[in-house]
């Protein structure tokens, strides 16, 4: 029941932000040409990981970039912003290289917020899974001058509200985003009745795994 599943293919920590950008240019009828500066304010323990400091550190040239973009803030509000479908794609050659991608995250800077940190090392201490259960940021967006700010607290699909809380139909949809052009529309209505109804799998060697070779 304290299982959070991720809807996002990014570092846990990016997720808030993501969703407090995700449909802003829509929703304030903004073109993302006219957003002067974005910066988020995050627990100052996440700052300690230089990934989240900005995009100063990310060489799009080393070998070890698909494992460090994940947790690069600059990169993945970015992409939120500009509504690129979650999933895979986020970390294929033509994204990471796009040039609309990165005028947008050099745009985007992070700052540390001292205000959650007691609350979060009270939960890594003593709550019953020893990790952050709130993972709060602070978005102050600015458009030609004017600045809008956007708080978040919690990450969707964390179980520990209802509003965040992921049920099947969210399992699916989020399947859909990520095997779209990998897996076909039958195979993964066939994977997604076998994962809801485990208990039915007799042979997981012989049930589910044709349907990973076949991707």
């Amino acid at each position: 029941m304290d299982t959070a599943l991720k809807p996002y293919p990014s570092c846990r920590f990016t997720h808030a932000a993501i969703d407090a950008g995700a449909g802003f240019p829509e929703k304030h009828e903004v073109s993302i040409e006219d957003i002067d500066s974005i910066v988020i304010r995050l627990q100052s323990d996440c700052l300690l990981h230089p990934f989240f400091q900005g995009t100063r550190y990310f060489d799009r040239a080393d070998h070890r970039v698909r494992c460090t973009v994940p947790s690069i803030f600059p990169y993945i509000t970015a992409l939120a912003l500009l509504g690129h479908r979650r999933g895979p794609d986020w970390y294929d050659p033509s994204v990471l290289n796009d040039a609309s991608v990165w005028a947008l995250a050099l745009r985007i800077s992070t700052l540390p917020d001292e205000g959650p940190a007691r609350r979060w090392r009270e939960d890594v201490l003593h709550s019953p899974i020893h990790r952050p259960r709130f993972n709060r940021v602070v978005m102050a967006i600015t458009v030609r001058g004017e600045c809008h700010e956007i708080t978040s607290d919690h990450n969707q699909g964390d179980p520990w509200s209802k509003e965040t809380r992921a049920d099947w139909r969210w399992v699916k949809c989020k399947m859909a985003d990520f095997l779209d052009g990998i897996l076909s529309e039958q195979q993964q209505e066939k994977l997604f009745s076998l994962v809801r109804n485990l208990e039915s799998v007799g042979n997981i060697k012989e049930q589910l795994t044709p349907l990973e070779v076949s991707a």
